[in-house]
């Protein structure tokens, strides 16, 4: 089985910006660092307590990942409500 790439990918090219881009206020900037801090702290947490036999199960740590979950919950407006 043969494959051929049908386009030529431009790798230096500089990103595009996405039609939906928006700008962050230092608000919201804040409140971003704030949710991934304490999903770190969290996360920091359960690998304590899993360590200490506190927790048991199968413990999958996202630590590292924070940004993920806090930027796909601020673009959807599921922010925290405190």
């Amino acid at each position: 089985m043969t494959v051929r790439a049908s386009a030529k990918v431009n790798a230096t090219a500089a990103p595009q910006k996405s039609q939906g881009q928006q700008k962050i206020s230092a608000e919201d900037a804040k409140e971003l660092y704030r949710d991934m801090f304490l999903g770190r702290e969290f996360e920091e947490m359960c690998a304590q307590m899993y360590y200490r036999g506190k927790m048991f199960g199968f413990v999958h740590l996202y630590s590292g990942q924070e940004a993920v979950s806090t930027g796909t919950f601020f673009h959807l407006g599921l922010g925290s409500s405190d």
